[in-house]
């Protein structure tokens, strides 16, 4: 199961927590935590495979910065959302990183507002990431 498949779930479930008797609300909030953590759980797998790729992306990039190619001062242009600006993709991952740090301490309505920016910013980076890796082969 997936993310997008996953997030979707979870809010039909809160949807139909005001048809249910008290007993059912007290288990359906269990449910929507366990979700929530789910979420969580499978964000921060994302993130740790990302920074592995990360890791050897950036080392491409130095190379190439060192031997005067890859003449580029970052990765992601600013409207790609990310309020880290670098040539390498270590801090646009801790960016992601910290995001899910803070998102495993907010509210399940702060959660489900910021997931699908979230979400946006990983595929991106996977994207770009995997089309890095494929052009310097």
């Amino acid at each position: 199961m997936n993310i997008h498949t996953m997030f979707p779930i979870a809010c039909s479930k809160v949807q139909k927590q005001a048809e249910l008797p008290a007993s059912q609300i007290l288990s359906t909030k269990r449910a929507e935590t366990l979700a929530m953590q789910t979420i969580i759980q499978k964000l921060g797998e994302n993130i740790q495979l990302i920074y592995r790729k990360s890791i050897d992306a950036d080392q491409i990039i130095n190379q190439l910065q060192n031997d005067g190619k890859g003449k580029f001062t970052a990765v992601f242009p600013e409207e790609a959302g990310f309020e880290a600006n670098s040539r390498f993709f270590k801090p646009y991952v801790e960016e992601l990183a910290k995001t899910v740090v803070e998102l495993a301490e907010k509210s399940e309505a702060d959660l489900k507002a910021e997931l699908p920016d979230l979400v946006t910013k990983i595929e991106l980076l996977l994207k770009t990431l995997g089309h890095f890796q494929k052009s310097v082969r």
